[in-house]
């Protein structure tokens, strides 16, 4: 039975008048045409609802306006409801969920539901589905529901900081003139915006950003300072002042004496979250604590990933010199006591898992939906392909049987495509990505250590490659047993993991495949 081709109908809007002025509409009308292409096998644009006809230009998706009575989404449904629209043979067109609403998850989910349960298929520009009955009892229903819900607490949140602006702004007009905000008396890596109504970050706040992790990461000041330019001079104090999480102390004139009020929580913009702040200062704290000429930097490139088996975050502790960097539980801010594992070792293990890896290695383990379309795709392939080997094998072809294998070639090429857009779709984290990582990799094993790297292309290098990797690893456990051996086990975000023993002579670890009870008894 031949597919009813359907009415694509667009659905769009933004919340607020300055959204006007950018380029909401037109990239909503972009993302309208991309989905009518991208599905023109199954629908085609409306030619009596034309892009915009359902659009609503400050309506909130939070408050429900365009559900409220003569709202963008309402008329739709009015339409549907009264019959000018047939929902059975009906696209509604959105971007992303969020333009579809931003209400309490709940309630966005019974509307999808009454919408598509009436028949009308949703087709989603970003993430890219097709949503039809089928769709809402099957693992596409999952990730819808998770774009809803973070729709909903996106706008949760901004409404919460709106309702507390007056506050803000009173707190702000302690650092107030008549012509805008004071631009002394705050940190150097905080400016006054042109107009002289709100804070901004300048330059400088990016190179502390970077600056603290690499403190974090076990850099000393020193050469920190060889690497970033123009960093304040005392970096240590500045490290541990706290308009670097937002802070702001206020003060009250008592007499001729300026005595602290209190300490107002996001006046800055932050520079470092309060974890980066705690662990910074932890590393400060460590490096006084140390004797003798610092050890030779080292890049942690597994930051908050690998755990121990007591559930700790192992993190980098620099040694006196001589002595090499060595992984040790962390937790609250500061070192604690427990077994300890040299971390260069460990590194060169870790880094030998991406040599190899492949993307069927990264390939979602909940994926069946997918999985069994690529096989019927697959199944039919085959069965076209016997087809035309029937036809050719028969030696004349009429010219029926060349305009068939025109077409069924043709079709061919159509699945195969479809197999490769579904393979794609399942792998965890971009395929890029998995190139990336294994060409950093191989440039480490080209250079061969260090030393024979400049310090600032070393460090671009780690840090990319340190991206990469936490795009596709979930967690790390590592079983101490003493300073150079352990037991290790790595997960992939899909589940994957490889597991394996280090020792003095290295590592091997071996993939598996599917172990979500191994990973809950690491837990």
């Amino acid at each position: 039975m031949k597919n009813t081709i359907r009415e694509a109908i667009s659905f769009g809007r933004f919340s607020s008048g300055e959204q006007e002025k950018g380029d909401s509409t037109s990239r909503q009308e972009r993302a309208y045409q991309s989905v009518c292409e991208r599905y023109k096998d199954k629908m085609i644009p409306s030619t009596r609802f034309k892009f915009g006809s359902f659009f609503g230009k400050g309506e909130s998706g939070f408050h429900a306006a365009h559900l409220a009575q003569g709202g963008s989404l309402r008329r739709f449904l009015d339409k549907i409801q009264s019959g000018e629209i047939d929902p059975h043979k009906t696209v509604l067109v959105i971007e992303m969920w969020s333009r579809f609403a931003r209400i309490a998850p709940d309630l966005a989910v019974k509307l999808l539901s009454d919408i598509v349960r009436a028949g009308c298929v949703i087709a989603v520009y970003t993430p890219d589905m097709w949503v039809d009955t089928s769709a809402l009892s099957g693992q596409q229903f999952i990730m819808i529901a998770m774009c809803l819900q973070m729709a909903h607490v996106e706008s949760s949140e901004k409404s919460r900081i709106k309702k507390s602006d007056w506050q803000k702004k009173r707190e702000y007009a302690n650092g107030m003139t008549k012509n805008g905000l004071k631009s002394k008396d705050n940190p150097a890596w905080i400016s006054v915006s042109e107009d002289g109504k709100k804070f901004v970050l300048n330059e400088l706040a990016s190179k502390l950003h970077k600056a603290a992790l690499l403190s974090i990461d076990g850099m000393g000041q020193g050469e920190i300072e060889k690497r970033i330019s123009g960093l304040p001079k005392n970096l240590t104090r500045t490290f541990r002042d706290r308009a670097l999480i937002g802070e702001k102390t206020m003060k009250e004139r008592h007499g001729k004496e300026r005595k602290t009020a209190k300490v107002v929580e996001g006046f800055y913009d932050a520079v470092l979250t309060v974890d980066e702040f705690r662990k910074v200062n932890a590393a400060l704290d460590s490096r006084m604590t140390m004797k003798a000429k610092k050890g030779r930097f080292v890049t942690n490139l597994f930051t908050g990933l690998i755990k121990n088996t007591n559930g700790q975050e192992m993190a980098i502790k620099r040694q006196s010199q001589g002595k090499p960097p060595v992984l040790v539980p962390y937790a609250n801010g500061r070192y604690q006591s427990g077994k300890s594992l040299h971390y260069q070792p460990l590194e060169d293990a870790l880094i030998s898992l991406f040599i190899d890896l492949k993307i069927s290695d990264v390939m979602a383990v909940d994926s069946g939906m997918e999985q069994k379309q690529i096989a019927e795709l697959r199944a039919k392939i085959e069965d076209k392909k016997a087809t035309i080997k029937v036809f050719e094998d028969d030696g004349n072809l009429s010219v029926g049987q060349i305009r068939s294998i025109g077409i069924l070639e043709k079709q061919i090429a159509d699945m195969t495509a479809q197999v490769e857009q579904l393979e794609t779709k399942i792998v965890v984290g971009e395929v890029d990505n998995l190139g990336n990582i294994q060409s950093i990799v191989a440039m480490f094993l080209k250079i061969g250590n260090e030393g024979d790297m400049k310090p600032e292309l070393l460090l671009e290098y780690r840090t990319k490659l340190k991206d990469s990797i936490r795009r596709l690893v979930s967690k790390i456990q590592i079983a101490v047993h003493d300073a150079r051996r352990a037991t290790i086990k790595v997960w992939l975000v899909n589940g994957a993991y490889r597991g394996g023993q280090l020792t003095p002579n290295g590592a091997k670890l071996e993939w598996r495949k599917d172990n979500k009870e191994e990973m809950e008894r690491s837990a």
